[in-house]
């Protein structure tokens, strides 16, 4: 059964619940685009829509990479360490720095669709639960 099908299964009551709900779980896209540019690298805007698990890994290659870069470009003051370690620590550095600035990008474009998809989830939820209430 659709969304359509099942709202019109609900009672009047049924249906102010569903909307007020809704409405309260409702993200908003400029909020989450806010967040993207001003805490995006920790994955602000992923804990908004509801992505806690997404948001961590965003703080965990941002800290892997820092980690990293900074081991590089400490162990370039090193004067035991030659130019290839060098350049290995600071590669494996960037790699997930590139992997993090990649999946932002990918979001910048996608935060309208994954806050739609989040919506759809919560109305599927709410309408599964007061349709199987009715049971």
């Amino acid at each position: 059964m659709n969304s359509i099908e099942a709202q019109k299964q609900l009672t009047d009551r049924e249906l102010i619940i569903f909307n007020s709900e809704l409405d309260r779980k409702r993200k908003n896209t400029a909020i989450a685009y806010a967040l993207y540019f001003f805490l995006g690298t920790i994955g602000g805007h992923k804990f908004y829509m509801g992505k806690p698990l997404a948001g961590f890994f965003y703080i965990v290659l941002l800290s892997l990479g820092f980690v990293f870069t900074l081991g590089g470009f400490a162990s370039a003051f090193d004067t035991t360490a030659t130019a290839d370690d060098v350049s290995a620590v600071l590669a494996v550095g960037f790699l997930p720095l590139g992997l993090l600035g990649i999946m932002m990008l990918i979001d910048l474009f996608t935060i309208p669709g994954q806050i739609k998809k989040q919506e759809d989830r919560v109305r599927n939820d709410l309408l599964t639960r007061l349709v199987s209430s009715k049971a």
